[in-house]
Protein backbone atom coordinates (compact mmCIF):
# COMPACT_ATOMS: atom_id res chain seq x y z
CA UNK A 1 0.00 0.00 0.00
CA UNK A 2 2.46 2.61 1.18
CA UNK A 3 4.12 2.12 -2.39
CA UNK A 4 0.82 2.48 -4.73
CA UNK A 5 0.34 5.85 -2.56
CA UNK A 6 3.75 6.76 -3.68
CA UNK A 7 3.74 6.06 -7.34
CA UNK A 8 0.16 7.09 -7.58
CA UNK A 9 1.42 10.46 -6.02
CA UNK A 10 4.46 10.68 -8.25
CA UNK A 11 2.66 11.05 -10.99
CA UNK A 12 0.81 13.89 -10.32
CA UNK A 13 -1.26 13.99 -13.61
CA UNK A 14 -2.81 10.36 -12.44
CA UNK A 15 -3.05 11.63 -8.89
CA UNK A 16 -5.08 14.62 -9.68
CA UNK A 17 -7.20 13.04 -12.45
CA UNK A 18 -7.90 10.24 -9.96
CA UNK A 19 -11.69 9.90 -8.19
CA UNK A 20 -11.55 11.55 -4.65
CA UNK A 21 -13.35 8.35 -3.14
CA UNK A 22 -10.46 6.24 -4.62
CA UNK A 23 -7.66 8.47 -3.05
CA UNK A 24 -9.58 8.23 0.03
CA UNK A 25 -9.53 4.39 0.63
CA UNK A 26 -5.77 4.29 -0.69
CA UNK A 27 -4.67 6.92 1.94
CA UNK A 28 -6.90 5.30 4.90
CA UNK A 29 -5.55 1.62 3.99
CA UNK A 30 -1.98 2.92 3.85
CA UNK A 31 -2.48 4.93 6.94
CA UNK A 32 -3.79 1.58 8.61
CA UNK A 33 -0.66 -0.09 7.55
CA UNK A 34 1.71 2.59 8.94
CA UNK A 35 -0.30 2.44 11.51
CA UNK A 36 0.61 -1.24 12.59
CA UNK A 37 4.07 0.12 12.07
CA UNK A 38 3.13 2.33 14.87
CA UNK A 39 3.92 5.62 13.18
CA UNK A 40 1.36 7.34 14.74
CA UNK A 41 1.58 10.58 13.71
CA UNK A 42 1.86 9.43 10.00
CA UNK A 43 -1.26 7.25 9.71
CA UNK A 44 -3.17 10.78 11.28
CA UNK A 45 -1.51 12.87 8.84
CA UNK A 46 -3.07 10.37 5.62
CA UNK A 47 -6.58 9.90 7.51
CA UNK A 48 -6.85 14.26 7.73
CA UNK A 49 -6.25 13.95 4.16
CA UNK A 50 -8.54 11.27 3.77
CA UNK A 51 -11.08 12.81 5.73
CA UNK A 52 -11.04 15.80 3.25
CA UNK A 53 -12.13 13.97 0.24
CA UNK A 54 -14.54 11.98 1.22
CA UNK A 55 -16.04 11.36 4.70
CA UNK A 56 -15.21 8.20 6.43
CA UNK A 57 -17.70 5.36 5.92
CA UNK A 58 -17.57 4.13 9.61
CA UNK A 59 -15.07 5.19 12.66
CA UNK A 60 -13.01 2.05 12.14
CA UNK A 61 -9.76 3.73 11.22
CA UNK A 62 -10.43 6.72 13.44
CA UNK A 63 -11.07 3.99 16.18
CA UNK A 64 -7.95 2.15 15.73
CA UNK A 65 -5.92 5.57 15.64
CA UNK A 66 -7.42 6.81 18.94
CA UNK A 67 -6.96 3.40 20.61
CA UNK A 68 -3.51 3.64 19.41
CA UNK A 69 -3.38 7.84 20.71
CA UNK A 70 -4.85 7.00 23.94
CA UNK A 71 -5.96 3.57 24.47
CA UNK A 72 -8.98 1.54 24.53
CA UNK A 73 -11.80 3.49 26.19
CA UNK A 74 -10.74 6.48 23.63
CA UNK A 75 -11.74 4.50 20.89
CA UNK A 76 -14.47 2.90 22.20
CA UNK A 77 -16.47 6.52 23.04
CA UNK A 78 -16.00 7.43 19.33
CA UNK A 79 -19.73 8.25 18.05
CA UNK A 80 -20.62 5.52 15.23
CA UNK A 81 -21.47 8.66 12.83
CA UNK A 82 -20.90 12.19 13.12
CA UNK A 83 -23.21 14.34 14.99
CA UNK A 84 -23.69 11.08 17.65
CA UNK A 85 -23.17 10.94 21.12
CA UNK A 86 -19.92 10.23 22.38
CA UNK A 87 -20.94 9.54 26.28
CA UNK A 88 -20.22 5.66 27.37
CA UNK A 89 -21.61 3.78 30.11
CA UNK A 90 -19.20 2.26 32.88
CA UNK A 91 -18.55 -1.02 30.38
CA UNK A 92 -17.85 0.69 27.55
CA UNK A 93 -21.02 0.80 25.67
CA UNK A 94 -22.95 3.91 24.50
CA UNK A 95 -24.76 5.50 27.77
CA UNK A 96 -27.38 7.26 25.48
Amino acid sequence: MKQWLQDARADAFTWQGADPSLKAKGLRATAMVILGEEDVTGAERLLEEADGLEPQPDRTARGLLLRAKSGGAAARALPAKSGQSTRTGPDGSAAD
